[in-house]
């Protein structure tokens, strides 16, 4: 990129984070992963360029537990014997490092890492109380995250908010020769330069008046009613960084709209009628003299300068500043980075998270399978099983030199044991086979609204068997389709429910996918579920055979052989402990004894008809 070329709206929001302390945390939707890493590269330059001496980048992602990002004992050898040694986590800032956080992908990051970017992303200073150790620190941090648009209803609201500035990423990727050449640029840079001494790009800060009519804009423009006062904040230190970035010496109106326009905030028509003009800024100088005109009330305050800041910017300066170090690859790859057309999307998107998604459900399970999931810490152990061997040794070598005066081998009591704390796992599973052909007209969703709650409050996994879904992702009419999501908040699970009706009704592939999805579920791998419930939403008037959709072609007319294979499988459930078999059936006016035929053959708890949406059945 050449000195003459002008700087994109990512490169000013970058460059306002980097001379702003509180704007340093950035989300980025739709990004790619090449997009993210160029974006994470150049925001290192430009903290460089700002003045930044130390930068240390840290990854964050869904294997992060508290140990990784707080810290932890470590028992070495010495010469007079083991010792303990504290090990800082990956997140305490110490030396007046600046540490620039980078989240790949938002919604994957571990529950131990949310909470501790919900812990530091507010706060002006660090404090930490962990295994006898209390640290306390600045929190010296830039964040740079990633999320896909589609998916933002899974984060929770206090994690959201706290990232202030947003943009949009190309998610295109380049070409692998392009890939691969950027790469080896990269490292024959590295090698030709070890370590970067002076920042080529000089971001120079001067002093700068604010107008008095830079809060009344922020106000209009941000709204009446915002969610979080956080944007009010954030709109202003953007106009003045803005300002300031481009060797303005006031921040007005016009600066607070540029940065509106920079992130996405749109002015309403009635914002634009209620505008006044304003009378211009009247420097210090010229009060003192004799032809100044009287000062008004909305006069600017001026900021008092900095000891030693460099003079402010001119606007030829302002233009010609860009990244020379930018490879024209990176160019096209982050040319296509747009302003978002809504920067504050959670407010519009559906709910997909847990109620009190920041905090770990309540255990349901038993003992026998307390050793399941996902490592997140160690906690005191009440029983011998699943015991933590390593923290129980850490814990036991505390205490070594009161319990032992003469050395010897290490003792270990019973409150020294330390048990792994493990992420639940789902140990229930709501297994769903919906009939979209027969669904017109009828009131199915209060029907199967208690199950859905049963799952929901049972925090099920959730499969659900589309049979007879119109155009679902290409599959063949002949075939039903499975969709599973960790819960029920899945967005597949979501869309699953909502899918049109096609033309063939294959209820017996479809009954025989919820088998088999079953039976893995109860009887295979350490995850496998203590119950399930199966819901079957069916006339029953199944009109593919098995063998037509296994082969994924109809060769001759299939007459009843549809509903006598779904009959057959649907007497295989009986088969399965701790399933609980519910059927539910709209009226059937061309075979009024086929429901019942079902729910013999289910031998299920119960059988419910469906009403018209009317309320007449």
């Amino acid at each position: 990129m050449s000195p003459a070329t002008p700087e994109d709206d990512l490169t000013k929001l970058l460059k306002c984070a980097a001379i702003e302390p509180g704007l340093r945390s950035i989300l980025c939707f739709d990004a790619s992963q090449e997009a993210f890493e160029l974006v994470a590269a150049r925001m290192e330059t430009l903290l460089r360029a700002a003045g930044v001496k130390a930068i240390r980048s840290v990854i964050l992602s869904r294997s992060d537990s508290e140990d990784d990002l707080w810290g932890q004992l470590r028992l070495l050898a010495g010469e007079r014997g083991p010792r303990l040694e504290w090990k800082p986590g990956r997140l305490i800032s110490a030396g007046g490092e600046l540490v620039l956080v980078q989240i790949p992908d938002l919604t994957r990051l571990s529950l131990a890492a949310q909470r501790a970017c919900v812990t530091l992303l507010s706060s002006d200073a660090g404090h930490l109380e962990r295994h006898g150790q209390a640290h306390t620190w600045a929190t010296n941090y830039c964040w740079l995250s990633a999320c896909p648009r589609a998916r933002i209803g899974e984060l929770s609201p206090h994690l959201i908010d706290r990232f202030v500035l947003r943009t949009s990423l190309p998610e295109g990727r380049t070409t692998r020769q392009q890939r691969i050449a950027w790469i080896r640029s990269q490292l024959e840079e590295r090698e030709r330069k070890p370590s970067i001494t002076a920042p080529e790009v000089e971001l120079r800060q001067g002093t700068i008046s604010v107008s008095g009519d830079l809060l009344p804009t922020v106000l209009r423009i941000a709204g009446e009613e915002t969610p979080s006062p956080r944007r009010e904040i954030t709109l202003a230190r953007l106009a003045v960084s803005l300002a300031r970035l481009e060797g303005k010496p006031v921040a007005d109106a016009g600066s607070v709209q540029a940065a509106a326009r920079l992130i996405g905030l749109k002015e309403t028509a009635k914002d634009v009628e209620q505008q006044k003009p304003e009378p211009p800024p009247i420097s210090r100088e010229e009060l003192e003299t004799d032809k100044a005109p009287p000062p008004v009330a909305d006069s600017p305050v001026t900021k008092p300068a900095a000891p030693g800041a460099p003079a402010p910017l001119t606007e030829t300066e302002a233009d010609t500043r860009s990244l020379e170090t930018i490879e024209p690859d990176q160019v096209e790859i982050l040319a296509a980075s747009a302003v978002p057309a809504n920067p504050y999307e959670e407010d519009a998107a559906p709910v997909q998270r847990e109620l009190l998604s920041l905090r770990l459900p309540p255990r349901r399970t038993t003992a026998a399978r307390s050793n399941e999931g996902i490592i997140v810490g160690t906690e005191p152990a009440h029983h011998l099983s699943d015991i933590a061997w390593v923290s129980t040794i850490l814990e036991a070598a505390k205490y070594q030199r009161v319990r032992q005066r003469r050395g010897g081998k290490l003792l270990i009591t019973r409150s020294d044991l330390r048990a792994n704390r493990r992420a639940p796992v789902p140990h229930r599973a709501l297994v769903v086979v919906l009939d979209h052909t027969c669904l017109g007209g009828v009131d199915w969703q209060t029907a199967i609204g208690p199950h859905i709650f049963w799952a929901y409050t049972q925090r099920a996994m959730a499969g659900v068997i589309q049979v007879g879904a119109k155009d679902a992702d290409g599959n063949t009419p002949l075939r039903a389709r499975l969709v599973t999501g960790r819960n029920l908040l899945a967005p597949a699970v979501i869309q699953a429910f909502e899918s049109p009706a096609g033309a063939a009704t294959p209820l017996a592939h479809g009954l025989d996918l919820a088998l088999h999805y079953l039976r893995h579920s109860l009887q295979h791998g350490r995850g496998k579920v203590d119950g399930a419930r199966l819901v079957v939403v069916t006339d029953g008037l199944g009109n593919i055979p098995l063998a037509a959709s296994q082969a994924g072609e109809l060769t001759a007319p299939a007459g009843a052989q549809g509903m006598e294979d779904a009959l057959k499988i649907a007497a295989e459930f009986k088969k399965l402990p701790g399933v609980d078999r519910f059927l539910l059936y709209p009226g059937n006016e061309f075979l009024p004894d086929l429901p019942e035929r079902y729910r013999v053959a289910l031998g299920g708890d119960s059988a419910e008809m469906v009403e018209a949406a009317g309320g007449a059945p």
